[in-house]
């Protein structure tokens, strides 16, 4: 009975915010009550088979919120649980953080180390179907929930990616996912300090403080911040992180809902000297949102530091939890995060138009040599050297490169787990991790006993990927994270023009002096 009237308390609540069409705001509440509870009526004594009417109220609010975006949602007990476990400790899943797009559960970013990262899956692929069901009008929540399940057991997945003509088939065997925000900090040409951050779950301020404690300890005076596939977390741990390289006072990020008014601001409030005062560089690509791209926004937007990388995700508005009776909650949009320029980072439909009208969704980077994008995006000033960054679109890199993209052929057999395998059966029985052309061969033997069908041709054109996904993989046997990061930072494009940069700078203003003409 308390479900039921909770569901009438938030189906009468968005009907009068949001009504539908017919109703005018100017008919009285009571008026919308009546014509509701007349439905209601209705389709209980009349309809033509018998429906439970919580069940149709509740369909009512999800169709509701959907239509609002796709962040807001009414979250069961068990639904909340679950989103407070996506913030801290372990659960058993696939390792992937979600949006809707479109319809579909889309793939924000694949958490690195998990077994959505070995299968290849990306940012920006489109999950159709679960273990045969459609995903069509999934929420977020549920997504969530019915991709976790118990670690060994199976999901089945259809994916739809940009570039691919056919969705194709991945399936993947859960594990415990245990979320690390720092894998790696490391020390590269004997001054620069390196730092991946993967999340900004609980406890990640005082782990950053650590790390770069200990690397100043070992000779640190340069950092690159790595948030390439970092999804984002929680607001304040970007801020506090944000802080300790920020000078105290500087504004980081601030909202603004319905009104003109702010609502919050977050400024920098400790003063951790030799921080601020060090070059630093951000990366990110397409995998880095939310929380990620407020740091990113905040270090470009101050003129703290450039970012170099790929355009980010775009999601960039708030939602708050507001408690309903027995254990439910609303979360409902209320704000979007503006950045100390004044732009918001957040993706608006407007933008998505246009970047869809010009077929350039699945190629951020080219934002900022295409003449149309650059007139019709709103532009703003940097705080201190007054450069031009852009809104409603994510952060756009100082310096864009384009990643790595590993052809369909290596792609295929990431997904298939060949590599992640064939590891683990060879460094099982060796304890050798370096890839020599008879590694190759024995490689190539595996894959052609578990598929007859594959063409030596096909994979002669492939053998540099596979010698560096074979490489990752046996590295990560012997030294767990840290040795797949220093395999794929070696052959890393975006990691090696950091390093290009911060090696000529020796003040924070010295990373500036490669961005003119840009």
């Amino acid at each position: 009975m308390k479900k039921y009237l909770i569901l009438v308390f938030l189906f009468l609540l968005f009907i009068i915010l949001y009504p539908p069409n017919g109703f005018s705001q100017k008919e009285g509440i009571e008026t919308k009550y009546k014509i509701l509870t007349q439905v209601l009526r209705y389709i209980r004594d009349n309809y033509v088979e018998e429906k439970d009417i919580g069940e149709v109220l509740e369909n009512g609010i999800d169709l509701m919120l959907k239509n609002l975006d796709p962040y807001s949602d009414l979250l069961s007990p068990k639904e909340w649980k679950e989103l407070e476990i996506s913030t801290k400790g372990k659960f058993g899943g696939i390792g992937i953080q979600v949006d809707i797009q479109d319809n579909f559960p889309t793939v924000i970013s694949p958490l690195e180390g998990t077994p959505a990262y070995r299968v290849g899956l990306r940012p920006g692929d489109k999950i159709i179907e679960v273990n045969g069901e459609s995903t069509e009008g999934w929420s977020i929540e549920k997504t969530v929930n019915t991709l976790r399940g118990e670690p060994g057991t199976q999901v089945n997945l259809k994916i739809k990616r940009i570039g691919i003509d056919e969705p194709f088939d991945v399936k993947i065997i859960r594990e415990i996912i245990e979320i690390k925000p720092i894998p790696v900090a490391e020390i590269f040409e004997n001054d620069i300090g390196y730092i991946k951050i993967t999340n900004f779950s609980e406890n990640l301020t005082s782990e950053l403080i650590a790390a770069c404690d200990s690397l100043k300890n070992k000779g640190m005076k340069k950092i690159i911040i790595d948030l390439r596939l970092n999804p984002g977390g929680l607001l304040n741990q970007a801020v506090e992180a944000a802080e300790i390289f920020i000078e105290k006072n500087e504004e980081i990020v601030f909202t603004k809902g319905r009104g003109e008014g702010i609502l919050e601001k977050y400024n920098a409030i400790e003063d951790n000297g030799i921080y601020e005062k060090m070059p630093l560089v951000v990366l990110i690509n397409r995998g880095s949102a939310s929380a990620s791209e407020i740091f990113a926004g905040a270090i470009q937007d101050l003129d703290r530091g450039i970012v170099i990388g790929d355009t980010s995700f775009g999601k960039g508005s708030v939602q708050r939890i507001f408690p309903l009776d027995a254990g439910y909650k609303l979360k409902l949009t209320t704000a979007y995060y503006y950045l100390p320029s004044g732009r918001t980072i957040h993706r608006t439909k407007r933008t998505k138009s246009l970047l869809e009208s010009l077929k350039m969704e699945e190629e951020p980077r080219k934002v900022r040599e295409t003449e149309k994008l650059v007139q019709e995006i709103p532009k703003f000033k940097t705080v201190h050297l007054k450069r031009v960054v852009f809104g409603e679109i994510g952060v756009i890199p100082d310096i864009v490169i384009k990643e790595r993209e590993f052809s369909k052929f290596s792609q295929n057999l990431a997904r298939k787990n060949y590599f992640f395998n064939f590891a683990n059966e060879y460094y099982a029985k060796t304890k050798k991790k370096e890839v020599i052309d008879e590694v190759i061969e024995e490689f190539y033997k595996y894959v052609t006993s578990k598929e007859k069908d594959i063409k030596r041709e096909d994979f002669e054109k492939s053998k540099e990927e596979i010698k560096i996904l074979l490489e990752a993989e046996l590295w990560e046997k012997e030294k767990g994270l840290k040795g797949r990061y220093e395999v794929s930072l070696k052959y890393d494009d975006v990691f090696k023009k950091a390093i290009e940069i911060l090696k000529k700078s020796e003040k924070k203003e010295d990373v500036f002096s490669y961005l003119k003409g840009r």
